[in-house]
This record gives C-alpha cells, structure tokens and sequence, in this order.
C-alpha cells in the first residue's frame, strides 16, 4: 500500500500500526523521524533495548534479515526491527521481503528504509494491504516554518510565526540542523514555553547569520571586495560550493518577486507577506531590489548556472569559479568564463 506522507501520519495518529514499512525518498531526516515517532508508537513509553534492532544492509543480508525476523519474539514483548538498504535490491530480494511481508511474525514490526528505490508497478502490486511504502521528499521552502512549528510543539514549546520565519531564513532548509536548534532553544527558553523572534536571534549562532546574511548583502549592495572576503569565511568553515551557489540564487530569486510586487504597487507590508520575508529584514531586500534592474538579475542567473555546471564538470579551482561569479554578480557587464 503506497501512502503520501500526510496519510501516513494520520494512520499513525489514529493508532494504525501496520506489521512492514517501506519508508524511502531523498530526505534522511523525515525517514528517521517517522522511524522514531512509530518505534515509540508500537513500543510504547516502557520500551527497552532489547525491543529494538537496529541493523545495515552492509553488515546483513536479506536472507538473514528474514531469518531474524521470522523468530518468534522473546515472551510477550512486542519488538522492531529497522534495516537500513544499502545499494539497489536485487530481485530475489525484493521477492524474499514480498513473501515475509505477506505472512509477517506476530508482534514484529519490521521498517525498512533506504534512499530512492527503483520499485516498478509490478513489484508494487505484489504487496498486500499490510505492508505500508511511503515516499519522503524534501520539504518546499514554504513548507519550512509550518515543519519548524510542529516540531517544536512536539518538544512542548510554541513557536510564533516570525520566530518560525527568521529560523527558516537563517538556518536553511537542513531539518536537522533546525532541530538542533529547535532543541537548543527549548532548553535555553525554560522555564518559558514559547519562542519569539527575540530568542531566535539571541540563540542562533552569530557566525551562521553573518555567513548567509553578510553574503547576501554585500552582493545584493554590489560589494565584490567584501563579498569575496565572506566567501572566503564561508568556504573555510565548511560550506559547500554548490551550497552557496544555491544560496546565491535563492536570494536573488526573492528579488526578482519583491520587484514583481513593486511594479504591481503592494505595499511594504504585503511584499512582507507574500514572499515570507520576516519584516525585520525587508528594507534590506527593498533597497537591493532598487538597485538590480530585472534584465541584470536575469544575467545573474546566467552566471549562476554556468557556475554550477563548471563546478559539476570542469578541472578550473573552484575557489576560481566562485571567485569569478562573485565579480560577475557585482559587476554584470564583465564575465570571465572558463571552458
């Protein structure tokens, strides 16, 4: 049975715990929480570690998976077994998971989970309505806050909207990362219960809000020596290139909505809220707004998918692509291009 996420966690609300589970997509971070939030589900709050196994495609096969799944649990105690796939299932794998699938042991709860699977129509068709395969994707940006919100009601702590907002702006869309803040706030909060954008900023650390602020910035006011010199920062703490080249894009993308929106004369406060932009931050990105006209963002892009594909598949420094696109961006009438 293949479920949207959305009807997986409203299964699981309701108290449905189906015997396998298929989770798989391109978010590792929505895998494991579905693993954790069922694990604690079906086991309850009294669980212990001999209730749950942990195991890898590296280290177990299918055959011994079956094999280990198939044994009867210990007394009355329910028990998970999660199994992490590891390179693509061959046929007589997937067959051996249908056939346990289709007679699973009583009081085993077996998740599988792996990245993108190649499973055809056919294969999908073979398991019964007991075996549950739910695809994870990554979240759109406008599906940040709404996750951050619920997240942390799931800590005990509310989150206002603007707080919610500058989070998403100033962290990224990384869930785990967000997490960790989440959780760092929740601790720093107590005994208080609920976050505010006062908190977000004191919290967050000052070196992650200048490397995505300070850059975005000092290029949107057209400031190629003070934009490569955070580049720099950026590129030594670890960031990686394609990483700044989509932050680069991202940002210049909101320009491009802002200057939509002024042509159609909204005002400060609807811009603010059409495009998400916490308010603190708006004139910022009005002022940048007024100083690209559309025709240079446009060649902006130009510049940033040329540099993504250098970056992808040429042998020239990286640090020479990004050099270059940084002069590109501030200066639009001068290219250097590499082949």
């Amino acid at each position: 049975m293949l479920l949207k996420k959305e009807e997986f966690w409203k299964r699981l609300e309701r108290g449905i715990i189906d015997p396998v589970y298929m989770f798989y997509g391109q978010d590792e971070f929505l895998i494991r929480e579905a693993v954790d939030r069922i694990v604690s589900a079906f086991l309850g709050p009294d669980k212990n570690r001999f209730q749950y196994q942990n195991l890898y495609g590296d280290d177990v096969c299918i055959d011994e998976l079956i094999e280990h799944a198939s044994t009867i649990p210990f007394g009355k105690s329910n028990r998970v077994i999660s199994y992490q796939i590891t390179g693509r299932l061959k046929a007589v794998d997937k067959e051996r998971l249908i056939s346990y699938a289709d007679h699973p042991t009583k009081g085993t709860l077996l998740i599988l989970t792996c990245g993108e699977m190649d499973f055809n129509a056919s294969i999908l068709k073979q398991f019964k309505e007991g075996t549950v395969m739910v695809r994870f994707y990554p979240l759109f940006k406008n599906q940040i806050p709404e996750w951050i919100k619920k997240h942390a009601s799931q800590l005990g702590i509310k989150i206002s909207n603007g707080a919610a907002l500058l989070l998403e702006e100033l962290i990224g869309s990384d869930l785990a990362l967000l997490s960790n803040e989440i959780q760092k706030m929740a601790l720093y909060l107590r005994p208080r219960k609920t976050i505010d954008i006062k908190d977000v900023e004191e919290a967050v650390g000052n070196i992650r809000i200048f490397s995505i602020f300070e850059l975005t910035k000092s290029l949107g006011e057209k400031k190629a020596g003070e934009s490569l010199r955070i580049l720099r920062q950026l590129l030594d703490s670890g960031q990686a290139p394609v990483g700044v080249i989509a932050l680069i894009a991202n940002h210049f993308l909101r320009l491009l909505d802002i200057q939509a929106l002024m042509r159609q004369r909204k005002t400060p406060t609807e811009i603010a809220r059409k495009t998400r932009i916490p308010q603190i931050f708006l004139k910022e990105y009005l002022d940048q707004a007024n100083i690209f006209d559309s025709n240079e963002i446009r060649t902006i892009f130009k510049h940033l998918l040329e540099s993504d594909l250098q970056l992808k598949s040429s042998a020239v420094s990286q640090d020479i692509i990004l050099e270059s696109l940084i002069f590109s961006i501030c200066s639009p009438t001068s290219l250097i291009a590499y082949s």
